[in-house]
């Protein structure tokens, strides 16, 4: 009790003076929890020399830690550590060997042996797995403590290297085991899916209701009738009138001018006619195609020729002879 005691105490005073885990002696994770152990003392092994304690994981986890109840005198030394897998058939350490963890840790010049913990990268243990802690001790100086009844702990026992072959030896080692919470694996990192974005609900517009406008009543509006423009009809040209002046056929001498004076007066009228049939036709075409009808000089009315004055009667003529031929002019 007391060299536990003295170890608990002097593992508290050089917690903050030798730096680094691996040279350090320091107080175990206060994560970790104690799995195995074996901690009667009462027994030491002199360096040099290679020595191993096997022991079976009892919970699994992470083994991150050990402590070794070590001593060294007169000098300081520095013992290695090792976990290594065993063999399944020999139930001793793997050569050549599996080595799992390692580290190494500073003894101090002290005649009282003490705990000695040595952290380190943690690894997954499984409840039932064997392995084992191998240490090397450098120098005659060092020594490792432990118990020389073989039943100190039953589900391992002491090892040693001799020539390069292990084999077992009588008692175990004063050791410790610390397994923590398991490894935590990091996942791969799961594919994002971006969050779908709310759809804002549509606000429902109130449809305006169509006030119905009365249709104003079209006024009828009188369609102006076309008043037809009367086409001024032609002048008929007047027809001239025909005088027939009879003279009558004197046996005696008639005044020839007064026959003369007629016929030009018959030739004058029919020249009148026909100029004003040709005259009356063409205005009747123009009419018609809708060309402007050209101003027509005043039809000029017939010239009736004066009344010549009423010949004198003839004498009476004698009657004619039988058989004679009354000759005009005579």
């Amino acid at each position: 009790m007391k060299r536990r005691a003295l170890a608990v105490c002097a593992s508290m005073l050089l917690l903050g003076l030798v730096p680094g885990s691996a040279l350090a002696v320091v107080a175990p994770n206060p994560v970790a929890l104690t799995d195995q152990s074996q901690e009667v003392t009462t027994k030491d092994w002199n360096g040099p020399g290679t020595f191993a304690q096997t022991f079976k994981v009892g919970q699994a986890g992470g083994l991150d830690g050990v402590d070794l109840y070590l001593i060294s005198v007169p000098a300081s030394a520095t013992v290695d550590v090792k976990i290594e897998t065993l063999d399944r058939n020999t139930k001793l350490p793997l050569l050549p060997a599996n080595v799992r963890a390692q580290g190494s840790i500073k003894v101090d010049a002290d005649k009282v042996g003490k705990w000695y913990h040595l952290d380190f990268t943690p690894f997954d243990v499984l409840v039932g797995a064997q392995l084992a802690i191998v240490f090397t001790l450098n120098s005659a100086d060092a020594s490792a403590a432990g118990s020389a009844n073989t039943n100190s702990y039953a589900n391992g026992m002491g090892c040693a290297l001799f020539g390069g072959v292990w084999g077992a030896i009588t008692g175990d080692f004063a050791f410790r085991t610390y397994v923590g919470l398991p490894v935590p694996t990091l996942p791969p990192p799961a594919k994002t899916t971006p969050a779908a974005t709310p759809t804002p609900a549509a606000t429902p517009t109130a449809t305006p209701t169509a006030t119905p406008t009365a249709t104003p009543t079209p006024t009828p509006t009188a369609t102006p009738t076309a008043t037809p423009t009367a086409t001024p009809s032609p002048t008929a040209a007047p027809t001239p009138s025909v005088m027939l002046v009879l003279v009558p056929l004197g046996s005696g001498s008639t005044d020839s001018g007064g026959s003369l004076l007629l016929i030009a007066g018959g030739i004058a009228l029919a020249l009148i006619l026909v100029g004003g049939g040709v005259g009356f036709m063409l205005m009747r075409r123009r009419s018609r195609l809708g060309a402007p009808v050209a101003a027509t000089a005043p039809i000029a009315p017939p010239v009736t020729p004066p009344a010549e004055p009423p010949a004198p009667e003839p004498p009476a003529a004698e009657p004619p002879t039988p058989g004679s031929i009354p000759i005009v002019g005579e």
